[in-house]
């Protein structure tokens, strides 16, 4: 059968032509190759899928690998872009090439009219081609004729000054081709380093971008790998830590101090305890190291005095002999004496807190893993990010619920740790490391007040690791609030709806005012000017701007507005005037405001208060708008431009008191001087406007009664179609919150559901009695069975636990509970039962004391802890406890 199949192949080879063989195979092949696609797919189409392992440990690898993943996916998606850049740079770099040419080939209108013109020019050339090229030559070696300057323009007859450059480039190329083939088959040192500093010499920026890399190997006789190695040490010498060095090895003078002496000299420098870097990225020192070439590294900043320094690193070298004078010339240019305002201000107590601990774990796990390598059966993480631990903890797409360590899912649980970072044994190694704690500290009048102050601890590592597992619980949910109100202004900023305008608001600090010639008796009577400033952001308007703002092109104008007033007392009244002044503004430029957005800091005595979620209430009746929020940024995130406004005042007037140009001693001269001088501005923003507040009216009732858990409330909005305000845990303004329809916001997982209050006022209270009116509703919103926090006059407690067994009542007759406490007849108590802490090292672990009833008063009730069942034994959480301390400080303030 085969033969009688082949003997077809040949008859049917001898009928076709050799097209029509060649397509009757290429078919057939092509027909087989489908057949074999077609049945590996049904194979592979039957195969099971593999089921991964669900433990943690598979887990994490899995995570860890699909990072990775990310990454590489991410490093080649930055190549091809990279190339596709350098990819369009060559295509411009050829099309100004074929620019050049452009001047002289759309001369003629077509190709006949220019045959035509060639061939009356070739008719009157002479017939022979010697006396052809001598007349050609003879005409264009006058270079003044315009003809002859149009060939040279487009590169089709060389300059005379060309043959001259050529013939140099000529001759330095073919030394540099002789020293090349000299130097690059020997491998001594000074051969290397010969060969290092010619490649990169020639392997420039010019070279890259013309793409004749390929052809200047070719010429020289070296591989072009080569060159790419020279462009590879030009740019190492050119912008690493290596050009540091070169620098300051230039720098210093040419004496007698040996180069190694001025490495180790420079090195020095550098250690861990001599300086360290400042931490700010905008911390960068620049220094020129030759023409148009520059190099820069982050600044330094010395730990010590420069004579210190030096005077340890005589001891520490003792043979070296080398002078102040010579040292201080080794230093890098990058490092110098610290300065006052490298000092951090304002710092985050929940980040620095927990970089802090962080640092002291990780550093302990460092030692553990290099001490017992081997004996480290599994692979531990040692993290680079505080990040990367809480993402550790937290499912992989977390829901709000996981920040509030409320899912069942994630947790604190997942960290793994070492048997000796767990340990609690008496030949447990100690650890050193820092935490803030409150401490006594003696004020004036022998009396005492407790400070938070940063203390430095020494104890077991088990302490450290529970104390960095507390301090996590908690954190992941601050920096969600942080990261998530920030990102929310930004997105309003930058996508504010037509008739929406944004305020900024913030008290800066009061202003002293200053004499240039001071009186010694007047220090301690400086007057102080109480300052308020807001960063207004609104649409332009035609009028007053000079441009229009529309949906399609909008123009966003910001403004700074500053209220100086002599009062000094910081309250809802104050603020309630400020946002009087700033409508009268806005309706004074008629600029239409339908809805009014807030950003503030969390200050319950100015912005977050019962108070002053009425008085925000009243919005729509006071001023006119439609809709209004109030959001609050995160605790210690809400600086910003309006704090860098405020100083800017408060510096400018201090400039012009000592250099004799004004005379500030009250509010009335900082307005003065604030409108006559700083009205104009650059660039930071359109205008600065000024207003003046003499008197500050406090007649009208702005108390209300208390609402639950006011501090974690981050927005509250009002409607002026409804009654009430509408509160929730963060701020959202997502499509469906622009439009008013909050029960559909897309964002619910995030931020939570809204919640609606009714604003109630208070009666029979004024401002003189403001501590009883901030404490004496509190207990009555007390009911039986909740957990209270109580205040303690104990100087080892800051509050006391409380099981409500019994609400507020009114004594008929003096009592005596079973701790000895004895409260008089006629005053309001409850009654319940103190919980006390049964673990030294989790501080917030408590256990309730069964059968010993305690009566307190019910003006000692500071916080009702709602998110905690009464149960035997609870523990706090770290909000929660935080949230009792402000509480606390708030009524110590007050």
């Amino acid at each position: 059968m085969s033969k009688t199949k082949k003997n077809d192949n040949d008859t049917m080879d001898t009928k076709m032509s050799p097209r029509e063989r060649l397509e009757f195979y290429r078919n057939k092949k092509l027909q087989k190759r489908r057949q074999q696609k077609l049945a590996s797919y049904h194979k592979n189409k039957t195969v099971k899928q593999t089921e991964y392992k669900q433990t943690s440990d598979a887990i994490r690898k899995r995570m860890y690998r699909a990072k990775q993943a990310e990454t590489r996916q991410k490093e080649t998606e930055r190549k091809r872009k990279y190339r596709n850049l350098a990819r369009n740079k060559n295509v411009e770099l050829s099309a100004n090439t074929k620019n050049s040419n452009e001047m002289i080939r759309h001369v003629f209108k077509n190709r006949t009219s220019k045959h035509r013109a060639l061939k009356k020019l070739k008719d009157s050339l002479p017939q022979s081609p010697k006396k052809r090229s001598a007349t050609l030559a003879a005409y264009l070696k006058n270079s003044n004729s315009p003809t002859t300057k149009i060939l040279i323009d487009a590169d089709v007859v060389l300059s005379p000054e060309e043959p001259s450059k050529k013939s140099t480039e000529k001759a330095v190329l073919q030394d540099l081709k002789t020293t090349i083939d000299s130097c690059k088959m020997k491998r001594s040192k000074d051969s290397v380093t010969s060969m290092n500093v010619l490649v990169a010499s020639i392997s420039g920026e010019q070279v890259t971008q013309s793409r004749c890399r390929k052809n200047l190997a070719k010429k020289l006789g070296l591989p072009i790998r080569r060159i790419s190695k020279g462009n590879t040490i030009r740019t190492t010498v050119l912008k690493t830590e290596r050009s540091c060095w070169t620098y300051t090895f230039r720098k210093t003078r040419t004496d007698a101090i040996s180069t190694e002496t001025k490495q180790l000299a420079y090195d020095f420098w550098l250690r861990p305890g001599i300086s360290r870097p400042t931490g700010n990225k905008a911390d960068i020192k620049r220094e020129r190291i030759g023409p148009k070439l520059y190099t820069s590294h982050a600044v330094y900043i010395l730990e010590k005095t420069q004579t210190e320094v030096y005077l340890d690193f005589i001891s520490e070298n003792p043979d070296i002999k080398i002078c102040q004078r010579s040292f201080e010339n080794c230093k890098p240019y990058f490092v110098r004496q610290a300065r006052p305002k490298d000092r951090h201000t304002c710092c985050c107590r929940y980040h620095v807190e927990i970089k802090s601990a962080f640092k002291s774990c990780m550093d302990f796990r460092k030692k553990i893993i290099k001490t017992n390598a081997n004996d480290i059966g599994i692979d531990v993480q040692v993290f680079e990010s505080i990040s990367d631990v809480v993402d550790v903890t937290l499912c992989i797409n977390p829901t709000l619920q996981c920040m509030k360590r409320q899912c069942a899912e994630c947790g604190i649980h997942k960290l793994y740790l070492l048997p000796e970072e767990t340990g609690d044994a008496e030949t447990d190694e100690t650890v050193k490391w820092e935490k803030f704690e409150k401490v006594e500290i003696k004020v004036k009048g022998n009396k005492t007040t407790k400070k938070l102050v940063l203390v430095k601890k020494e104890s077991k590592v088990s302490d450290l690791f529970s104390h960095f597992l507390q301090l996590l619980k908690s954190f992941p949910f601050h920096q969600h609030r942080a990261t998530w109100q920030n990102n929310q202004f930004q997105e309003l900023s930058s996508n504010l709806p037509l008739n929406h305008c944004i305020c900024v608001h913030d008290f800066s600090e009061n202003y002293r005012c200053t004499e240039l010639k001071q009186l010694q008796s007047a220090y301690f009577q400086k007057t102080e000017v109480s300052v308020h400033v807001t960063i207004i952001h609104r649409h332009a308007l035609p009028d007053i701007d000079g441009v229009e703002s529309t949906e399609q092109n909008p123009e966003i104008i910001t403004e700074h507005f500053f209220v100086i007033s002599d009062d000094q007392q910081h309250d809802q009244y104050f603020v309630h005037e400020v946002r009087k002044t700033i409508s009268e503004y806005l309706a004074s430029i008629s600029y239409p405001v339908d809805t009014m957005h807030e950003f503030t800091d969390g200050c319950a005595a100015q912005y977050k208060s019962r108070h002053c979620f009425g008085d925000i209430n009243n919005s729509s009746r006071d001023f006119g708008f439609k809709h209004f929020t109030r959001n609050y940024f995160e605790t210690a995130h809400a600086k910003g431009p309006q704090d860098a406004a405020g100083g800017l005042l408060k510096r400018q007037a201090d400039l012009a008191v000592l250099r004799g140009q004004a005379h500030i001693q009250n509010a009335r001269d900082l307005y003065e001087f604030a409108v006559s001088n700083l009205t104009r501005t650059k660039s930071v923003c359109r205008r600065r406007l000024f207003r003046f507040l003499d008197f500050i009216p406090r007649e009208g009732n702005l108390s209300f009664k208390p609402i639950s858990n006011i501090r974690s409330v981050h927005q509250v909005i009002v409607d002026n179609s409804s009654p009430h305000i509408i509160i929730r845990e963060l701020s959202c303004f997502c499509e469906k919150c622009s439009l008013q329809i909050y029960h559909e916001c897309v964002n619910v997982q995030r931020i939570g559901q809204v919640q609606h209050h009714e604003m109630v006022k208070e009666t029979n209270n004024t401002f003189d009695v403001e501590e009883d009116d901030e404490e004496v509703p509190l207990s009555e919103m007390v009911s039986k069975g909740q957990v209270i926090a109580v205040y303690a006059d104990d100087p080892d407690h800051d509050y006391f636990l409380l099981k409500v067994q019994e609400a507020i009542q009114t004594l008929n007759s003096e009592s005596t509970d079973a701790w000895g406490s004895t409260l008089p007849a006629g005053i309001k108590v409850i009654t319940g039962l103190y919980y006390d802490n049964i673990d030294n090292k989790n501080l917030l672990s408590y256990k309730r004391i069964p059968r010993r009833r305690a009566v307190v008063p019910a003006s000692a009730v500071v916080y009702i802890c709602s998110e905690i069942d009464a149960r035997a034994n609870i523990v706090l959480d770290e909000c929660v406890h935080l949230n009792i301390l402000h509480a606390i400080n708030d009524i110590i303030m007050s």
